[in-house]
């Protein structure tokens, strides 16, 4: 390594590190998918049943139509189709562990439309299949959300815990723009104000929905704090790379 021209040391140590960075959120994320699929089937069946019993969850897509948005009911949202696409591969059983951390299986009913029909019609006693889940860029979700129902958080709490926490983050935003710079306040004031009213959290409700914009938030905050700090521009770099490969997870 020493006798290599600066160029090279650099160019080596770079792919050393960021291939380090790639291995290790893929064994991370290979975790969360371990412990997700612990969590016992008969367990998330109940899960899922309680929140349509509840009115927590209902048998449409878009309920929209439903309850409208002045409704305590809009409090689901107007978009549950992702929401019941990620149950419905919580939902399916488990077999082996590289199986189900690379292949995202998922209940289908293919007599029903709509996928919220479809686990409703699951969780109702209709009998099911077992399908490949296409999108795979809900894994994240899936994992998350399989090991929040393992610890005994229901369905409504992930949903509205979420939103309070993105709703949080906008505060967190407002301190750290505000540490760094009276500039730097003013010129996001526009922004955060618009998001924090417009965003749309409240309105289309799912946490499929509002999981990625919590990390977006938190991972611009992040970044104030760290241009703040006057952090090199390569571990600037490598925050952008760590945080791409975690939002697509998501």
């Amino acid at each position: 390594m020493s006798g290599l021209p600066k160029n090279a040391r650099n160019a080596f140590l770079g792919t050393f590190i960021y291939g380090g960075c790639v291995i290790g959120l893929v064994f991370v994320f290979f975790l969360l998918h371990y412990f997700g699929n612990q969590l016992p089937q008969e367990r998330g069946f109940k899960a899922v049943s309680e929140a349509f019993e509840r009115h927590n969850m209902v048998a449409h897509d878009y309920p929209f139509h439903v309850y409208g948005t002045r409704s305590v009911r809009s409090l689901i949202g107007q978009d549950q189709f992702t929401d019941c696409e990620i149950l419905a591969a919580v939902l399916a059983p488990s077999s082996t562990l590289i199986e189900d951390s690379i292949i995202l299986k998922k209940i289908n009913l293919r007599y029903k439309k709509g996928m919220c029909r479809k686990l409703d019609g699951v969780i109702s006693g209709n009998e099911y299949e077992i399908v490949e889940k296409r999108a795979r860029y809900w894994w994240g979700s899936k994992a998350l959300v399989s090991l929040a129902l393992l610890v005994g958080i229901d369905i409504f709490q992930i949903n509205n815990g979420i939103k309070v926490l993105t709703y949080l983050s906008y505060l967190c935003l407002c301190l750290a723009a505000f540490w760094h710079s009276v500039r730097l306040f003013v010129l996001l004031c526009p922004y955060i104000i618009f998001g924090f009213l417009f965003s749309g959290i409240l309105y289309y409700g799912g946490f499929s929905y509002s999981l990625p914009y919590l990390f977006s938030m938190m991972a611009l905050t992040f970044l104030i704090i760290l241009v703040k700090m006057s952090i090199q521009t390569r571990i600037l770099r490598m925050f952008f790379f760590v945080a791409g490969i975690i939002f697509s997870y998501l």
